[in-house]
């Protein structure tokens, strides 16, 4: 919705590589903050908790950041977000083994 101070992001990632690796840090233009959540259900509630670590994918694997499950969180939005736009965001990653 127009004027929302946070909306979520949703993806896949595929990991070609040999290793595992791990989506540590996501910015974007749009807001002040994103992080990693996770919404779980939890006694007939559903709750969301911060990923501090990070999400881990596993070589050879996808990661499915979707509604109900995984996904970044754009916190403090500075403009409203139509539809019809297309943003850039930035994610970092490390190899988990480091």
């Amino acid at each position: 919705p127009q004027k929302n101070p946070n909306t979520a992001g949703y993806l896949r990632i595929k990991n070609l590589g040999k290793e595992e690796i791990k989506l540590i840090n996501v910015k974007a233009d749009f807001a002040e903050m994103s992080e990693f959540h996770l919404m779980k259900e939890e006694y007939g509630i559903m709750k969301m908790t911060l990923l501090k670590d990070g999400i881990l994918i596993p070589a050879g694997s996808t990661v499915s950041l979707e509604p109900g499950g995984m996904h970044i969180m754009f916190m403090k939005l500075n403009t409203s977000l139509k539809l019809s736009e297309e943003h850039k965001i930035h994610l970092t990653f490390e190899v988990a083994s480091l």
